[in-house]
């Protein structure tokens, strides 16, 4: 076996035995794959590897695991004192103004996936409401906010700990007895056809 072979079958070891620790490091497993793909020529799986921890670019089909479930709602634009004026009054739970479901493509690398996965993700857009209070004449302005919990993002990376779970191994299996595999396909070949002639 080569030098590059027995170093790629290492690599995919230590992913394994990391990934079934008590404190998995996905970021090390998935570079150390890499390495080993780079030490292989595997170009395909390498791909995937470094579009996984670089992001995906923004015309490039994602898969489903990176679509996440979020809440829409109407947040006050002002200070702390609209925040409590708005939360204790009965408007803020209104039809035309109750939250919402939405969805995000989450393309980012996954650096920024390991951090929303602790704090979340709240994605602030342009939309503005204007609300009047309906016991005075103060008005106050609402913009939409869509918010992502962490869980969400906690769900990403459990996908992508299972991918590499279940390449580190195939991948070692396939250096450590793929020469097994050929030598028991070749001899059977060979029986088949010295039986057939």
């Amino acid at each position: 076996m080569s030098d590059s072979r027995t170093e790629a079958q290492t690599l995919f070891s230590e992913v394994v035995s990391n990934l079934t620790s008590s404190t998995p490091d996905l970021t090390a497993s998935l570079r150390k794959c890499l390495l080993a793909c780079e030490l292989l020529g595997w170009e395909t799986q390498g791909d995937w590897l470094r579009i996984e921890m670089e992001g995906y670019p923004a015309e490039a089909a994602r898969p489903n695991y990176r679509i996440v479930q979020g809440v829409q709602s109407w947040q006050p634009t002002g200070g702390s004192v609209d925040v409590i004026l708005w939360e204790s009054s009965d408007q803020a739970h209104l039809p035309d103004i109750a939250s919402d479901s939405t969805s995000l493509d989450v393309f980012a690398r996954l650096g920024w996936i390991l951090s929303a996965a602790k704090s979340g993700y709240t994605e602030r857009t342009d939309e503005e409401k204007t609300v009047r209070f309906r016991n005075n004449s103060r008005t106050m302005t609402l913009k939409k906010q869509n918010y992502f919990t962490p869980s969400v993002f906690g769900a990403i990376l459990e996908v992508l700990e299972n991918k590499a779970y279940k390449f580190a191994v195939s991948s070692y299996v396939q250096l450590k007895y793929g020469d097994l595999q050929t030598s028991i396909w070749e001899d059977y070949s060979k029986r088949a056809e010295e039986a057939v002639l």
